[in-house]
């Protein structure tokens, strides 16, 4: 029914009230994303709130003790058209090191009216592993 006897078993376990543990799970990416309003729908104001959920992503990438290899920016214009581009990074959680890298995918855009931005960080390494 659950569509798994793994999941099913646990479900079967806590309908009964049994304590039953949550499984480990690893991170594999985190990321932000923003429809635009208005006035930032423009190549300037679009960038301004990209940065700023970069610096959000990588706060929360901190806080949570985790290291990233990769980030992957996007614009979603008008019309549904799509654009994303990723770049590898030295292993990292500063904001510097992330921004300079949104700032060189950035540049690689096509032209257009944005409509909403998002940015992410992938291959994520928690900070025992590193």
């Amino acid at each position: 029914i659950w569509g798994s006897a793994v999941h099913g078993s646990a479900w079967h376990r806590l309908l009964r009230g049994e304590d039953v543990p949550a499984p480990l799970t690893h991170r594999r990416s985190l990321g932000h994303s923003h429809v635009l309003p208005p006035a930032s729908r423009t190549p300037a104001g679009s960038r301004a709130v990209l940065m700023r959920l970069l610096h959000k992503a990588a706060e929360r990438l901190r806080k949570i003790q985790y290291w990233t290899r990769r980030i992957e920016v996007g614009v979603t214009y008008f019309g549904h058209q799509r654009w994303r581009a990723k770049q590898g990074v030295p292993l990292c959680q500063d904001t510097l090191t992330l921004l300079q890298a949104a700032e060189a995918l950035w540049g690689q855009r096509p032209p257009g009216k944005p409509l909403k931005v998002d940015v992410t960080l992938l291959d994520l390494v928690a900070h025992e592993n590193t």
